[in-house]
């Protein structure tokens, strides 16, 4: 067991040199600071170079080591996780750590640390009935909280998880007796105080419903579309690309923002 951890942390070490070293050397016009921004949440069908662009652009990994992307599918993707990987070279990011993540297993150490420590977390797609075991897993919850308050660049990708990000998301389940939708307020992830995010559909199916909970719980509401990408921090919002995305603030109507507009997070 001592054994096991000991070649789990020196992995890690290795990996923190091989950040380190890609990293001497791809310092250029094209990676800048963060200038604020530190979430992105994307739809599902946002394509990985348009994500990449983004840490590449927005990101300090040369100041704060190396990216992580995790893949909450560990038998799926392999295919598409070294697609990812060689889009990060493109861009002379060579300090790239590729991390699969079975929820159901216990989280080595070295991931934990890997994602605790790292400049940019590119978080993949994770299924509806998996946000239970995500969120119930608190090693892995304060590893992900610990790497954003330190700066690090946050992707969530496709709607599933991107409605983790907020204080509190919408859960759905069927009633096994009438086969009625039940839906509740659970928890989230918690990078960005009093946000819900959520697909458009979504809103118009229960609009009345979240109207009522945005003014009694004076949150506001992100309705997010699949092809749409908006960046978070500093009190505000940008939309990057997709389709016009709905916000919604407690005693407002809902307001359209199209690609290059900003709305503020309060």
């Amino acid at each position: 067991m001592k054994r096991a951890f000991y070649l789990s942390v020196l992995m890690f070490a290795i990996t923190l040199l091989i950040a380190w070293s890609g990293c001497r050397n791809f310092q250029t016009a094209e990676h800048e600071t963060t200038g604020g921004w530190q979430l992105l949440v994307t739809g599902n069908a946002v394509p990985n170079y348009k994500i990449v662009e983004q840490i590449a652009q927005r990101s300090v990994v040369c100041q704060k080591g190396y990216v992580v992307v995790v893949d909450f599918n560990p038998s799926e993707n392999t295919k598409q996780e070294n697609k990812i990987k060689q889009l990060f070279y493109e861009h002379k990011m060579n300090a790239v750590h590729l991390l699969k993540i079975n929820l159901s297993s216990p989280i080595k150490p070295s991931d934990l640390l890997a994602i605790e420590n790292a400049g940019a977390l590119f978080l993949l797609p994770i299924k509806m009935k998996m946000q239970a075991s995500l969120l119930n897993n608190v090693d892995l919850i304060k590893a992900l909280k610990s790497a954003f308050r330190n700066g690090a660049f946050v992707v969530t990708k496709g709607n599933e998880l991107s409605k983790l990000t907020g204080t509190i998301y919408y859960h759905q389940r069927k009633d096994q007796v009438n086969g009625n939708t039940i839906v509740k307020q659970h928890k989230g992830l918690g990078f960005v105080n009093n946000l819900v995010v959520d697909r458009l559909p979504f809103y118009t199916r229960f609009k009345k419903g979240i109207i009522n909970d945005v003014k009694a719980g004076k949150f506001m509401f992100i309705a997010l579309g699949n092809k749409n990408m908006v960046l978070l921090g500093n009190e505000q919002a940008m939309v990057l690309g997709g389709d016009k995305v709905g916000v919604l603030y407690s005693g407002k109507p809902m307001s359209f923002y199209k690609k290059g507009e900003v709305f503020l997070l309060k």
